[in-house]
């Protein structure tokens, strides 16, 4: 197999063929008694699976992240290549961190990456709309106030 030649059914068989084998180097040490090693080529093995799975999770969203970043500038909505291209960098954002905890590498960085920043943001548009709602809202709260103390003071 030449580099750069191979199709995606030649990956998939030579994948399968690596696989096939590492079951029989695992079933061979098993029989001749090499339980340190039958031990080694299953975590080989199973560390190989997690990441050709995050692998697969993260070219699943890199398509999905196209499919999404067409269907909105399909829209034809107002700045919709800035919506589509926010769109792709979140759908890649979030398939990157599953791909990377399905792969089982480094785990608390992904959330510390992930989480920190999204909640930054969320904590940023609670202060923005807070102090926006506050700001623009002083007139209708001092209408509305005055309008409860006008009907308390004729009540009493």
């Amino acid at each position: 197999m030449q580099v750069g030649t191979a199709g995606p059914s030649q990956l998939v068989g030579y994948l399968l063929f690596i696989g096939v084998m590492l079951v029989a180097a695992m079933e061979a040490a098993n029989r001749l008694g090499f339980a340190t090693l039958s031990t080694l080529v299953e975590r080989l093995m199973v560390f190989a699976s997690q990441v050709i799975l995050g692998l697969v999770i993260i070219a699943i969203g890199f398509w999905f992240a196209g499919l999404i970043g067409r269907a909105i500038r399909a829209a034809q909505i107002e700045r919709a290549d800035l919506v589509a291209r926010i769109g792709q960098t979140t759908v890649i954002f979030l398939a990157i961190a599953i791909g990377l905890g399905e792969m089982g590498i480094a785990n608390e960085i992904v959330i510390l990456a992930f989480g920190l920043p999204l909640g930054a943001l969320a904590l940023g548009l609670a202060i923005g709309i807070g102090v926006a709602v506050g700001m623009g809202g002083r007139a209708s709260a001092t209408r509305l106030l005055d309008s409860v103390t006008e009907s308390s003071t004729r009540q009493s």
